[in-house]
């Protein structure tokens, strides 16, 4: 019966493979994956027609407002950049910070 007992450090060396190639797999498919993202910017332009350009990392964005809400430059806001924004029309400003 001894010859069937698997050492301890054996039993842990295999566990830890499986839960490496566990985590290589998820983060294989979250790279192909993509997500709406929500981040913070400060508005740097206010247009008409509730049209608004947001700093964020650096970045301009055109940005319109959700609810009609009125911002004036230097706000902090929370804007939503969809996943499918291709051609970068559609980052909404959700709301003030």
């Amino acid at each position: 019966m001894e010859k069937y007992k698997s050492k301890g450090s054996d039993h842990m060396d295999i566990n830890e493979q499986i839960l490496n190639s566990i985590n290589i797999l998820i983060k294989a498919a979250l790279q192909d994956m993509s997500f709406d993202k929500t981040v913070k910017a400060i508005i740097t332009y206010c247009g008409d027609n509730n049209k608004y350009k947001c700093n964020y990392q650096g970045s301009i964005y055109n940005v319109t407002s959700l609810n009609n809400d009125k911002y004036k430059i230097g706000d902090y806001v929370y804007v939503l950049i969809p996943a499918s924004d291709d051609n970068g029309t559609g980052k909404i400003i959700l709301g003030k910070i």
